[in-house]
């Protein structure tokens, strides 16, 4: 009975530390999804900014295209340091 109580203890501790290791994994994947999200979204507000200003003349589009790349490589510049909020 004694070695049956150890076999089960054995069992659940190695069941805990998988569950363990599973939820850093799903940490670490939540947080990549968190910055290309981010990233993402940027993207997509840089575009609407780009095709506003083109729309209203404001700037020429091959500017506009300009900016918006040494903008973008900013913001990716931050995602990768974690910088970004």
């Amino acid at each position: 009975m004694e070695e049956g109580r150890k076999v089960e203890e054995i069992m659940k501790k190695k069941y805990l530390e998988k569950e363990e290791q599973y939820q850093v994994e799903v940490n670490i994947l939540k947080g990549k999804l968190e910055e290309k999200d981010k990233l993402l979204r940027f993207q997509d507000n840089t575009k609407i900014l780009d095709e506003f200003l083109v729309v209203k003349g404001l700037l020429p589009s091959n500017l506009v295209l300009v900016f918006m790349k040494l903008l973008k490589v900013n913001v990716a510049h931050k995602l990768k340091q974690g910088t970004l909020v």
